[in-house]
């Protein structure tokens, strides 16, 4: 899997191992775009929801399914502390926006490679619990495009703003939850 070792044999080592001897505003930016939103915020939340969906569709293993359910719902809670840190980065430096939006975009590619190439074994009439590619892909860049409107809303803003905005963010979040449940 060509794309999942760009990813994890050499991005997000490189981006980790880069804050070793490179402080800077914008290395922090780089490791939390790898990690917080293509690593977490793409990929693990994909792999969540099709875990969801396999076994909801299938009605399989309920308790399973729940647990699922907990641990993605922690695992969000990751993720928008990724982007609260995103926001604060970016706003910190002139080329803050710059690096990170050139390095999400750069990460895209390879992340629903990382996806395509799972599926590449398969075909629609024998896909693993009568899923569809399309569905995982469809989900992936929706994760991407809803951290981007985030993070796109709040540049430029203040700290205060920013947190009010977070604080907003996970209320609803709260909200959607408990509807759901």
């Amino acid at each position: 899997m060509k794309s999942y070792r760009r990813l994890f044999v050499v991005e997000l080592p490189a981006a980790m191992d880069a804050l070793k001897t490179d402080h800077s505003t914008e290395a922090q930016i780089r490791a939390s775009v790898t990690y917080n939103m293509i690593v977490e915020g793409v990929l693990a939340e994909t792999g969540y929801h099709g875990f969801r969906e396999s076994l909801e569709a299938n009605g399989k293993m309920p308790g399973l399914l729940e647990g699922i359910r907990l641990v993605s719902r922690d695992e969000s809670r990751h993720i928008r502390y990724g982007v609260f840190l995103l926001d604060r980065l970016i706003n910190e430096s002139p080329v803050g926006w710059d690096v990170m939006n050139r390095h999400m975009n750069e990460l895209l590619a390879p992340a629903m490679g990382v996806i395509s190439e799972f599926w590449e074994g398969y075909d629609e009439e024998n896909a693993p619990f009568g899923q569809r590619m399309e569905t995982y892909l469809d989900f992936a860049s929706t994760q991407f495009d809803k951290r981007m409107k985030v993070l796109e809303r709040d540049r430029g803003k203040s700290l205060a703003e920013i947190e009010r905005a977070a604080i907003a963010d996970l209320v609803a979040d709260d909200a959607a939850v408990g509807a759901a449940g």
